[in-house]
Formats: C-alpha cells, sequence, structure tokens
C-alpha cells in the first residue's frame, strides 16, 4: 500500500487490540479528529461511544489493526489528545471471547431517579456472574408531570451454566421491589 492510500477494510489486520477513553471540553471537530487519526494510522473502529456529557465530549473506543498500527496509534491519539486539551486512557487489550461461557441478554428499565438505582441493578447483575457488555443511562423530565426519571439500556451476558429462569425471576422481583419498570430478554 502506498503512503498516501487510506488503508482498506480488507487490507486490516486486526490481532492487536486497543481501548481508548478520551474525554475534554465539547468541540464540534474532536470526534472527526480521533475517528481520522484512526483511519489514517491503519486501525479498524470495533466498537465506540461518543456521548456529550455536560460540557463536555467523551469517546470510548475499542480499536484492532496490526501491532504497529496499534503503536502508531497511541502516538497519534495521545498528540491529538494533548491539542484538544483532552484527558485521555489507552490500554493494550484482548479480544474477548465468552460465546460459549455467557448467553446474551437485554434489560430495560424504566423508573423515577433515584442515587441508588443504578448502584443497586449493577450490584445485583454483579452477584449474579452477570458481565455488563454495555450499558446506557438516560435521564429526563417528563412534560405532564415533570418527574425526574431514568432510562437504563444494558446488554448483559448471563452464565450459561446458571439457570436464565431463576435469574429472570430474581430479577423481576428484584425490580418489584425498587418500582422498576422492567423488561430482561434474549438479545436479538
Amino acid at each position: 500500500m502506498r503512503p498516501s492510500q487510506k488503508p482498506h477494510l480488507t487490507d486490516i489486520t486486526m490481532d492487536n487490540y486497543l481501548t481508548v477513553s478520551a474525554v475534554g471540553e465539547d468541540a464540534p471537530k474532536v470526534n472527526d479528529a480521533f475517528t481520522v487519526a484512526v483511519r489514517d494510522c491503519g486501525c479498524m473502529i470495533i466498537e465506540a461511544r461518543i456521548a456529550r456529557l455536560g460540557n463536555n465530549n467523551a469517546l470510548v473506543m475499542l480499536l484492532g489493526g496490526s501491532w504497529d498500527a496499534i503503536a502508531k496509534v497511541e502516538t497519534s491519539l495521545t498528540r491529538l489528545a494533548e491539542q484538544h486539551k483532552m484527558k485521555i486512557f489507552i490500554e493494550r487489550t484482548k479480544f474477548p471471547n465468552t460465546a460459549a461461557e455467557y448467553l446474551p441478554y437485554a434489560i430495560e428499565i424504566v423508573a423515577v431517579q433515584h442515587i441508588d438505582t443504578m448502584h443497586a441493578v449493577v450490584s445485583f447483575l454483579t452477584q449474579r456472574q452477570a458481565i455488563i457488555a454495555d450499558l446506557n443511562c438516560h435521564t429526563y423530565t417528563t412534560n405532564r408531570t415533570e418527574t425526574q426519571m431514568m432510562q437504563l439500556q444494558i446488554a448483559v451476558d448471563l452464565p450459561a451454566d446458571t439457570s436464565i429462569a431463576t435469574i429472570r425471576g430474581d430479577f423481576m422481583d428484584f425490580c418489584d421491589q425498587l418500582n422498576l419498570d422492567a423488561i430482561m430478554e434474549p438479545a436479538k
């Protein structure tokens, strides 16, 4: 591949992985700059979350590529974070392989906002050796009653060697006790 050519999906060897977390003031061009840098270094964005949190911009990415592309992107993103006055955390990782040991489930919870709800849900799942693959929390005020509400969407991997019916039953009882409107179903 010539230096001026951009890598194509089939040109990228993904045997090395990197997690990147960056947080800084919200600037419209930051997300573009980070994704361009990843591409130009020859890496692939495997998973990413980009969110505006208050006045901050947060990026979380799992990147894949050859060892030299990963080394190059580590340097490039660190330099880019300094330019944009962002805090950055970069760490090499392995691609998770939990397919046979876990079953993917989706959870959705809607409830009145309480200070301990998120902790209670995470604690419930952790006590059952569940792996939280993705968790999104959104708070909002209802139009009609102006009640502070929260919505949790969780992708969770449940241990395949436990009774899913028991976990689901315990989860629904737990939600009833905390007055949480919830659904737990196999992920599609």
